[in-house]
């Protein structure tokens, strides 16, 4: 894979709680896959989460949500170097972007959070635990998908799935098959080989993003 990513977290250190293929409960068994179908990163409850590539938002999930039990994402695609991907930044707590959205590389997406079903310790974190400090199982999941644009469906295939659960469309009437569904992670393929991280002076552009659009929530918010 040829395409590079921006790491997701761009303020602030981070560690990698999980990696790719690990299986550290029977979740994953159960769901039909054979291991962790992406990268979990963790660097605290809230903190922000930026996008990885210039990207189109195509769905978001359970925004407006209140149970924390509901899986809240950002799901995108974009194309590079002749390839299409979809990668999916997952179990946020705010969401700041909406279907129709492009974005660009370090633009803000969402914030870490502990949404869907997350563990702590090995165990699974129940909805009254988790709106309390230190917010067990908060971490960002991102995963990534390769993809093939396409312009009709089949019964057999699969492909992303928008609003209601229907194949994604997008504007110029094109569906996304993911052609390697069955590898065992549902298409997912490991991103870490493709991340990277600017230098600081880098950064600052970024950081100015990231600073700017939360202040322009803030505003919205008290206005």
């Amino acid at each position: 894979m040829s395409t590079k990513l921006l790491e997701p977290l761009l303020v602030g250190s981070y560690s990698i709680a999980q990696k790719f293929g690990g299986n550290a409960n029977t979740y994953y068994s159960e769901n039909g896959l054979k291991g962790h179908p992406g990268i979990d990163f963790f660097q605290g409850y809230d903190r922000s989460i930026t996008a990885s590539h210039d990207a189109l938002v195509y769905s978001v999930m359970n925004k407006d949500n209140p149970e924390l039990s509901k899986y809240r994402a950002v799901c995108t695609i974009f194309q590079d170097n002749g390839k299409w991907y979809e990668l999916i930044y997952g179990h946020c707590n705010k969401i700041y972007v909406k279907p129709g959205d492009v974005v660009r590389a370090g633009d803000l997406l969402a914030s870490i959070g502990n949404t869907g079903d997350v563990y702590s310790k090995g165990l699974p974190v129940e909805e009254d635990e988790r709106d309390k400090p230190p917010y067990p199982g908060n971490h960002l999941h991102w995963q990534l998908r390769e993809l093939m644009r396409v312009s009709s469906t089949e019964a057999t295939g699969q492909y992303i799935t928008g609003a209601a659960s229907v194949p994604y469309r997008d504007s110029e009437g094109y569906y996304f098959l993911i052609p390697n569904f069955s590898n065992g992670y549902r298409g997912c393929i490991d991103p870490l080989p493709s991340l990277y991280s600017p230098s600081g002076w880098a950064k600052i552009p970024y950081y100015i993003k990231i600073v700017s659009r939360l202040a322009a929530v803030a505003k919205g918010r008290s206005s």
